[in-house]
């Protein structure tokens, strides 16, 4: 979930991009580092509207599909509708597949106060929806 489709691929040579777990040039997939880009899983008004977002990697909220569900807050938490016909590739498919659903795990955050001292909080996401 924190690294797929982050990084770019190395591989030389063409291969279906389905089966790699790295992002390639001009593929929807590719989305931002959460470890890294501190967004929530609420999909962007402004990138829902126009494909794009004047923000770019600065923007709170999630560019694309693969980055509203492949975020941390919602990856795997719902189960498939699809169930066993599911016809998505496992690595592909961001829904969970067992009787269980994935509780998510808040990320701690650093939080520096006016004062200058540093505590630790927890980020806490919204809602989030993603509909395209």
């Amino acid at each position: 979930m924190y690294e797929f489709k982050v990084r770019k691929c190395t591989r030389s040579r063409s291969h279906d991009w389905t089966d790699c777990p790295f992002s390639h040039p001009g593929e929807k997939a590719r989305r931002r580092d959460p470890r890294r880009f501190h967004y929530s899983g609420t999909v962007c008004p402004e990138y829902r509207r126009s494909g794009s977002c004047s923000r770019g990697d600065e923007c709170d909220f999630a560019h694309g599909v693969f980055e509203c569900w492949l975020h941390p807050a919602r990856y795997r938490t719902e189960a498939c509708k699809d169930g066993k016909s599911c016809k998505r590739k496992v690595l592909l498919c961001t829904f969970s597949y067992f009787y269980f659903i994935r509780v998510v795990q808040l990320l701690p955050t650093n939080v520096t106060h006016e004062s200058g001292r540093g505590t630790t909080a927890f980020s806490v996401l919204g809602p989030s929806v993603c509909m395209w």
